[in-house]
């Protein structure tokens, strides 16, 4: 009999308020294991640059607390904004996060850290997190709307997000609740 398959990953979310970062640990059929959760204003005002490096500080927080890279499979985040996930670029930000716009982020953090980093919308990924994990499990679809510093929707069908062709269908619309 085969050990199960364990994989850990530093978790990044990045939204218009608030960087929340963790180490999550998930093992085949397990739900995931979340330690060293912190988290520290995002500083959206003071534009993509300090973002950026508040969410590299955070990934670089996790990676200490893990005991370094050494078995750690990379980097997953989720940020406000359309994202493109095949390159991890955000490709297009309101002015809740002026200057997020253009942001390389998947590249950014391999670069700082070294590990490679996958990138979704953050409601996109709290959708297929409620798809897999959450009220969706074991549905065959499944619509998430999320209200936070703006109001976001995803929908995830047959456990894929749906992205469309300029990846944001499911935006509801990047709508200030402050």
């Amino acid at each position: 009999m085969s050990a199960p398959i364990i994989k850990r990953v530093v978790a990044i979310d990045i939204g218009g308020t608030k960087i929340a970062s963790a180490l999550v640990t998930i093992g085949v059929g397990d739900k995931p294991f979340v330690e060293h959760y912190a988290k520290i204003p995002t500083e959206a005002k003071a534009g993509g640059r300090r973002v950026l490096a508040n969410a590299i500080a955070s990934a670089e927080r996790v990676i200490a607390l893990a005991g370094g890279v050494d078995g750690l499979c990379g980097i997953g985040v989720s940020s406000g904004g359309v994202i493109d996930p095949a390159t991890g670029d955000v490709t297009y930000a309101n002015d809740m996060m002026p200057g997020w716009g253009g942001t390389h982020l998947g590249a950014e953090l391999t670069a700082a850290t070294g590990l490679p980093a996958r990138v979704l919308n953050d409601v996109h990924a709290h959708a297929l997190g409620e798809a897999r994990w959450g009220g969706g499990r074991g549905k065959t679809s499944c619509l998430v709307c999320a209200v936070g510093t703006g109001i976001g929707g995803a929908f995830v069908e047959r456990g894929h997000i749906m992205l469309g062709v300029h990846n944001e269908a499911g935006h509801i619309g990047h709508v200030s609740c402050s």
